[in-house]
């Protein structure tokens, strides 16, 4: 009767941690969307940030000049574009790195890297990413790297 008792117990032990392990599994699945979902959003807000500098008119004329290459810009304007459009390159390495730790859902990167990619086919940004380039990371370089290759002609 001991044996039976001691049997039923162990079953019963066995159970309560398989469903313990069910729990812990469900709670660490939800904790990560959830993750997913805040850096999603995160990411969002810190574009739309950066995009404030566009609210001016005249840096958006900047930009539009530099883009369009038809005449240079003054030392002022260089340092201008050259700062937002290294802010934007950053905040693509940003996603770009937080896609690769899976914090950034592969729907949600596939639009991220349509955008970042098409920055590459730009020639003033082809120029500012020579300059910028040494600062980041190895992945995000060969990422990009491959995008500018892609573009180019």
């Amino acid at each position: 009767m001991l044996d039976r008792t001691n049997t039923w117990l162990s079953v019963v032990e066995v159970a309560a941690i398989v469903v313990s392990l069910i729990i812990v599994a469900n709670e660490f699945r939800q904790n990560t969307e959830a993750t997913v979902g805040q850096t999603e959003q995160g990411l969002l807000e810190l574009l739309a940030a950066q995009d404030a500098w566009m609210l001016d008119s005249d840096f958006a004329a900047v930009v539009v000049k530099a883009e369009q290459a038809e005449e240079p810009l003054s030392t002022v304007e260089s340092h201008q574009y050259t700062s937002w459009m290294t802010g934007r390159l950053n905040i693509c390495e940003h996603v770009f790195n937080r896609h690769v730790i899976d914090l950034v859902s592969d729907d949600v990167w596939q639009a991220w890297d349509a955008g970042c990619g098409a920055m590459a086919g730009v020639p003033a940004v082809e120029q500012v990413w020579q300059e910028q380039r040494p600062y980041y990371g190895p992945g995000f370089v060969r990422y990009f790297d491959e995008r500018i290759a892609a573009a180019s002609p």
